[in-house]
């Protein structure tokens, strides 16, 4: 049975996301981020669509297995951020649910939950997995 994987990254990165995703189909990861199928919201924005896809994304990350978490230098990632905040909640709620962080950046506060397992490279994470 495949694990639950939400993915929390830049949506304009959604060609690298979909690649980076099939990678870790063999090892039993399967997507369940349903922000990845519905694309962008659509501006200007209205509180009606912000919230049926805020609730999409957080009904995702309560059901996930496990979390990827790309974080990039950029100012349209502060979602990727508020994110991380929920699933280091559910994380708390449920310390058998994985999270991955990639990101060659300095991961600043990220890597010190214990929960957090940090790499710097998609390989990195793959050559963890196959271990």
């Amino acid at each position: 049975m495949s694990k639950k994987l939400y993915l929390a990254a830049l949506s304009s990165d959604r060609e690298e996301n979909n690649r980076i995703l099939s990678l870790l189909e063999p090892f039993g990861y399967a997507s369940n981020t349903r922000w990845m199928e519905r694309g962008s919201i659509e501006k200007p924005y209205s509180k009606e669509k912000v919230a049926i896809a805020l609730n999409e994304n957080l009904q995702n990350m309560h059901d996930a297995d496990a979390y990827l978490v790309l974080p990039k230098e950029s100012l349209s990632a502060r979602g990727l951020y508020v994110e991380f905040g929920y699933i280091l909640a559910e994380v708390e709620k449920n310390p058998i649910k994985e999270i991955f962080l990639v990101s060659d950046l300095d991961p600043a506060f990220h890597w010190f939950h214990p929960k957090v397992q940090y790499f710097k490279t998609i390989d990195e994470l793959i050559e963890h997995l196959r271990q």
